[in-house]
C-alpha cells in the first residue's frame, strides 16, 4: 500500500521536514533546506495518489534555496512543476496560480531573459482573464506588471495599452466614494 514506507504520521512527518527547511532556509543554510525540503516532496509523492496543494509548495518552496545557491536550472524547473500541478489539480487557487506565474516572470527577468519574462507575464494576465473576465479589479495587477515590464525594456508604445486597461478597470470597480 502507499502508506507503508512511513506509517499514519506520513504527513505529519512531511510537515516537520518542512518546518525543518523552513528554519533553515531563514537562517540562510540552503542546502540544509534543499535537503528537508526535498525529503517532504519525496515523502508526499509516497503517500498521495494525486499531488496537491501540499506538494505544489514544496516545489515552490524548493525554487527559492535553488533560485539563492545560483542553481537556476533546478530552481525554474522547480517552479515551473509547482505552477503546472497548481494549473492542474487545484483551480480553486487561481490567485496563487497568477501570483506564481508572476514569479516567474521576475526570475525570467533576474536571469536577464526579456522573453522568458515576457511569456510569463502574458501568462499571468491570460490566466486571469479567463479567472476573471476582462474588467474584474483582479487584473488591474497583471496589466501593470506587463505594463511596467514593456518600460523596463524600453518598449513604451506596447506598455501603453496594459496601463490604458488597469487604469480604466480601476475607474470600474472604484465605489463611488473611492473616485
Amino acid at each position: 500500500s502507499k502508506i507503508a514506507k512511513f506509517g499514519d504520521r506520513a504527513l505529519w512527518c512531511a510537515n516537520i521536514e518542512e518546518q525543518l527547511a523552513f528554519a533553515c532556509y531563514m537562517q540562510e543554510r540552503y542546502e540544509a533546506a534543499l535537503f528537508h525540503y526535498s525529503k517532504a516532496r519525496y515523502i508526499y509523492a509516497d503517500v498521495k495518489s494525486d499531488p496537491d496543494i501540499d506538494v505544489a509548495w514544496v516545489d515552490y518552496f524548493l525554487y527559492q534555496p535553488y533560485e539563492r545557491l545560483g542553481e537556476y536550472e533546478r530552481a525554474g524547473s522547480m517552479l515551473e512543476r509547482g505552477i503546472s500541478i497548481l494549473e492542474k489539480h487545484c483551480t480553486d487557487a487561481p490567485e496563487r496560480i497568477i501570483e506564481w506565474i508572476t514569479d516567474a516572470g521576475r526570475f525570467g527577468e533576474m536571469l536577464k531573459r526579456d522573453d522568458i519574462a515576457e511569456s510569463y507575464y502574458r501568462r499571468a494576465l491570460q490566466v486571469a482573464e479567463r479567472v476573471y473576465g476582462e474588467l474584474h479589479e483582479k487584473l488591474i495587477n497583471p496589466n501593470l506588471v506587463l505594463a511596467d515590464f514593456y518600460v523596463l525594456i524600453d518598449e513604451n508604445r506596447r506598455a501603453e495599452p496594459f496601463y490604458r486597461r488597469a487604469t480604466i478597470i480601476d475607474y470600474r470597480t472604484l465605489s463611488p466614494m473611492d473616485e
